[in-house]
């Protein structure tokens, strides 16, 4: 079984990685990205189900799903080049994805199955700064969250509540800690109240407006996103 550790709000600004390099360590972009790996290394996570809003980099309007599950070995990002970013190999856990949408599904999501994608800023460059080494495994869940329609906020809430249960319901261990990650980022991350720890899981959010200065945002025991 997993648990879900915490939670942070992330911009993922496209920007950022060159602004960094640019500014250095003492930005205040740098600063905000090195407080909040901080504090996300301290939870040793095992597995990050990202949440995030795609912008027509993976998708497009000819194949444009609400929400979607990326079921994989491994993926790479940005396919949509910021500057000074690598493009990264990001590996996942095809199990567990394949778990997170048939439970979603069981939930009454029609959560569609991607394959063969790659992802764009909005999941590489908080991974840029909070695990550069991409030892971590990830799991995206795409959000419509720019062409209309878009789904409700209630509609989002209830599709994270439904991964904490996929999360809660995985029957074995990750690895040897028995920790999971959970993150979201983009403009809408729906939210996943936190249980007592077994398999630790912790949740990211963030607004693409937002400009490195927001505060980091944890779930603690017992709140929600």
């Amino acid at each position: 079984m997993a648990d879900i550790v915490g939670a942070f709000g992330v911009p993922h600004t496209p920007v950022f990685p060159f602004f960094v390099k640019r500014d250095g360590p003492d930005s205040e972009i740098a600063r905000f990205f090195k407080a909040l790996t901080d504090e996300f290394v301290a939870l040793k996570p095992d597995l990050i189900v990202m949440f995030d809003t795609d912008h027509l980099n993976t998708f497009f309007l000819d194949n444009l799903p609400t929400f979607a599950v990326g079921v994989t070995d491994t993926f790479k990002g940005p396919n949509d080049e910021p500057r000074e970013m690598p493009v990264y190999d990001i590996k996942s856990l095809p199990d567990f994805a394949a778990h997170v949408r048939r439970t979603g599904i069981d939930a009454g999501f029609d959560l569609a199955l991607v394959q063969e994608f790659s992802v764009d800023h909005s999941v590489a460059v908080p991974l840029h700064f909070m695990t550069p080494q991409m030892q971590i495994p990830v799991i995206p869940i795409f959000i419509n969250g720019h062409i209309p329609p878009l789904p409700k906020a209630q509609r989002c809430f209830d599709l994270g509540r439904a991964v904490k249960r996929a999360i809660e319901t995985w029957p074995r261990p990750l690895r040897r800690s028995q920790a999971e990650l959970m993150a979201a980022t983009g403009t809408r991350s729906p939210g996943a109240a936190v249980p007592t720890p077994r398999m630790r899981t912790v949740v990211i959010g963030g607004d693409s407006g937002a400009s490195g200065g927001r505060p980091t945002e944890r779930v603690r025991k017992g709140t929600k996103t």
